[in-house]
């Protein structure tokens, strides 16, 4: 600084002196990007291009540093010895790292970690940005006892623009770093003739499952030259910027974004596990064309616009999230079984019988139906006993055993019909003394509304049925802690019988409850064309129970219900048709604000979703329709409205979900049309995935769900990597007769 003293003891004059301290105050506001060199100062400016912001969804990373992504791991210090300084600065509200190194420096150690685990993840990303250094290499520091580095030489940058790198973490995994115990970065710009205020900017730090490359633009999609990490489809030729080697490679995703329209000049495969190609997005629309003469086969395209065909009934659906409905719960699924189930000795121990009910995630089982009011409670273990009519310890104990493999609550019936007080109540107060955190509650009877004639006096009512519920209730509440009861359990006669009980019965009530069967078995109307033309009486009635149990502070639940009584029928029962048919009513009587549903089950009757014989267990397509509503059904119903262009009997349910997704619904129960189904009004959003729930053809009694059925264990794994279309305004996917799909927009 002398000299400037010197000049302005020599010169001085106002307006010289003005332009002194002007350029004093400049080098002290700028000092941050001085850079020293031959003995001059040269200003470099604040960084104004920020990194590309990463496609990679949350769920596959752990962050590091990224305002992209949440909860990034605590890095107390990005330097720990005097080779740079570090700043965190800030450009319209996006943060970055710059670094600025000591003369003769080139490597900066961070703080550490504390130990972090990445060994589920496959690469580490980072972006770069240099004004002057040409290499970069980035080391990972292990904290074991005797601790471990490596440092990869990535592929030389690109002076004064972002560089995208993905490190395959096997390249310090196989150099003995220890994944399961990181605890520092080494980065290394430059050498060691950098000069002093060298600087260099880092962003987007960060582990995760998948690398992303990006096509440039300029030629056929199956060119692996045209492809690159830099989001706009650049490499450089080196390790984590350089082109693909294969399009096999697994947990890589293939962004085609820098076209508007995109082709192959060849036949083109993508068959990496995980790996996908992205076409377009909502902000950046994209035509991907086929030729004729080549084919291209992938796991997963998205962004993709596609039209109607001839003879598609478009069905328009506009979708309004600001608008809610009934949140569906997570416990709706549900299966009834009948208390002589428990004679087997086998059918509640198979662990194929387990898995697939785990398969749906939590829900509600019931056990009592017609049986239970046939079977008389034995307060003794089995033994040799083979009777039929008896209901001993033994077996109680092996359906709760079951019950808590699959970890779910269950209904529990008592004998109200031919049974007594005092045995109900000792058999409650066992279940409830040693099962009491898998009860969800206890049902007084089955089907009440029946007894008249048959189990009780001609003309016996709801006023008989209070009478005989309060000498139950009255004497179980002696010894049971906490008594709930469900009720009432009736078969039908909604106005006359199970409204009039709920009404008067109320405060003795955790949960409402009836049947429903679409019909019986054999009668006029138990034929396909009939189950999936719908029942008006179903909204009816369900709406009566739902606002009465509404009143009273009640959930309301379809406790027992399946197509056609008496078993079902065959050829429609156990039949594809029964899919469709299940997940549609699930779906209308969940947004009418029922709780839940359990559908009849046991043996090898017709209709049960699980059929059981010769001591195999083994899945109908009504299994897979309810599993495909506990794919959809993760929230709360948002309004949609709906317009066709032709009469078409498709269904469209909207679900937001808890997880922030949105679950589409689609069934199409028309036996004659496919529909092409055009969504709007939902935000735009980068990923969604198809799972169709298909059957070939109506009467065929296999189907398959997301491209899987369920494994010799009972695991059921979704296997579909088919993706919707979309444009700048809206999702669209073909929906063929007969056929469903889940939707979820991510």
């Amino acid at each position: 600084m002398e000299k400037i003293k010197v000049l302005i003891d020599k010169d001085w004059d106002g307006n010289r002196c003005k332009v002194i301290i002007a350029y004093l105050l400049m080098v002290l506001l700028f000092s941050p990007y001085l850079l020293l060199a031959n003995n001059r100062l040269a200003i470099s400016p604040p960084l104004s291009m920020m990194a590309p912001t990463p496609p990679t969804p949350q769920s596959h990373v752990q962050n590091v540093f990224s305002d992209a992504f949440t909860t990034p791991i605590n890095v107390s210090s990005w330097t720990v010895n005097s080779n740079a300084t570090a700043q965190i600065l800030n450009n319209s509200g996006s943060n970055y790292l710059q670094y600025t190194l000591a003369a003769n420096k080139d490597s900066i150690q961070t703080s550490n970690f504390g130990s972090i685990n990445v060994a589920s993840y496959n690469y580490l990303h980072i972006d770069i940005y240099s004004p002057t250094a040409t290499t970069f290499s980035l080391g990972i520091i292990d904290g074991d006892s005797v601790s471990h580095q490596f440092q990869v030489a990535c592929a030389n940058p690109t002076l004064n623009k972002w560089v995208s790198y993905d490190i395959p973490l096997s390249l310090f995994s196989s150099n003995s770093v220890d994944l399961i115990n990181l605890n520092a970065f080494l980065f290394i710009v430059g050498n060691t003739s950098n000069i002093a205020g060298t600087i260099f900017y880092i962003d987007n730090i960060y582990f995760s499952t998948t690398a992303n490359y990006f096509s440039n633009g300029t030629e056929n999609l199956d060119v692996l030259s045209t492809w690159g990490t830099n989001s706009d489809g650049t490499n450089l030729g080196g390790v984590g910027n350089n082109a693909p080697s294969n399009f096999t490679s697994n947990n890589i995703n293939y962004y085609v974004v820098n076209n508007s329209n995109a082709t192959i000049g060849a036949n083109w495969k993508v068959s990496g596990s995980n790996s996908k190609v992205v076409v377009g997005n909502f902000a950046n629309p994209v035509t991907l064309i086929i030729p004729s003469a080549y084919t291209f086969t992938d796991s997963c395209v998205s962004g993709f616009s596609i039209s109607p065909t001839n003879g598609d009934v478009t069905v328009n659906v506009s979708v309004n999230p600001s608008v809610t409905g009934a949140r569906i719960p997570s416990t709706f699924n549900g299966f009834s079984f009948e208390m002589s189930s428990t004679i087997s000795t086998t059918y509640f121990t198979i662990n194929k019988f387990v898995n697939l009910i785990k398969n749906m995630g939590n829900g509600i089982l019931r056990i009592g139906a017609n049986t239970s009011d046939n079977m008389f409670w034995y307060h003794q273990s089995q033994g040799s006993s083979t009777a039929t009519d008896t209901l001993f310890q033994t077996e109680v104990d092996r359906y709760f055993s079951f019950v808590s493999r699959i970890g779910w609550k269950t209904m529990y019936g008592l004998n109200l019909a031919t049974g007594t007080v005092a045995q109900a109540t000792d058999e409650a107060k066992y279940v409830a003394q040693n099962y009491s955190s898998l009860l969800q509650s206890f049902e007084f009877g089955n089907e009440t509304d029946l007894y008249a004639g048959k189990s009780r006096a001609a003309g016996w009512g709801y006023k008989n049925y209070i009478t005989a519920f309060d000498s139950f209730y009255n004497s179980i509440d002696t010894v049971v802690a906490t008594l709930n009861v469900s009720g009432p359990t009736s078969a039908s006669h909604v106005a006359a019988f199970a409204l009039p009980f709920l009404d008067s019965m109320n405060k003795s009530l955790s949960m409402a409850t009836c049947h429903y069967y679409y019909s019986g078995a054999g009668l006029p109307n138990a034929t396909i064309p009939s189950l999936l033309g719908g029942d008006a009486t179903l909204s009816t009635n369900t709406t009566s129970f739902v606002n009465m149990a509404n009143s009273y502070n009640l959930p309301f639940r379809w406790s027992e219900c399946n197509s056609f009584y008496n078993g079902g029928t065959v050829g429609i029962s156990d039949a594809f048709a029964a899919a469709l048919w299940g997940l549609d009513y699930m779906y209308t009587v969940a947004k009418l604000g029922c709780s839940g549903v359990n559908f009849h089950t046991g043996g090898n009757t017709s209709y049960s979703p699980i059929g059981f014989l010769n001591g195999n267990i083994y899945p109908r397509p009504l299994y897979y329709g309810m599993l495909g509503f506990s794919l959809g059904s993760k929230g709360t119903f948002i309004q949609n409205s709906i317009s066709k262009t032709a009469t078409v009997n498709c269904n469209v349910y909207t679900v937001l979900g808890g997880d922030g997704k949105y679950y589409l619904t689609i069934v199409n129960k028309d036996m004659v049309n496919q529909a092409f189904v055009r969504i709007t009004g939902l935000p735009a959003r980068h990923s969604t995935q198809i799972i169709r729930l298909n059957g070939s053809y109506i009467t065929n009694t296999v189907c398959t769900l997301g491209n899987g059925s369920a494994d010799s264990n009972g695991n059921w794994t979704n296997a579909s990597s088919e993706c919707a279309g979309a444009d700048a305004t809206s999702y669209q996917l073909e929906v063929p007769r007969e056929s469903a799909v889940v939707l979820v927009i991510n």
